[in-house]
């Protein structure tokens, strides 16, 4: 996972906080508080963790949740569409934190 990171331009421990806020806030938050602790609110990825925190939703969750409670079955375009924008807010905050560093 971190060549991936490596490649794209991430850090590696960004990505773990990335792959789990899809599915849950708290435990994000969780890794997203150790990361705080391990490099600083005020380091590249600090930075990144909280722009990527602000910017991304828990897609899988929300899915799961809100299509479940009504019974809707076909979702169409809306898990394509919600991990295009995690995508889309995990690129922002690589892009925004390298340029407040």
């Amino acid at each position: 996972m971190g060549a991936i990171g490596n490649e794209a331009g991430l850090p590696a421990p960004i990505l773990p906080a990335a792959l789990v806020r899809l599915v849950s806030n708290s435990a994000a938050t969780g890794l997203v508080l150790d990361l705080f602790k391990e490099y600083g609110t005020e380091s590249r990825v600090g930075l990144m963790a909280s722009i990527l925190m602000g910017s991304t939703e828990t897609v899988l969750y929300c899915m799961s949740i809100y299509f479940g409670s009504v019974g809707i079955r076909k979702t169409r375009y809306t898990l394509a569409g919600g991990l295009l924008a995690s995508a889309v807010g995990l690129a922002a905050s690589a892009v925004l934190s390298a340029m407040m560093v």
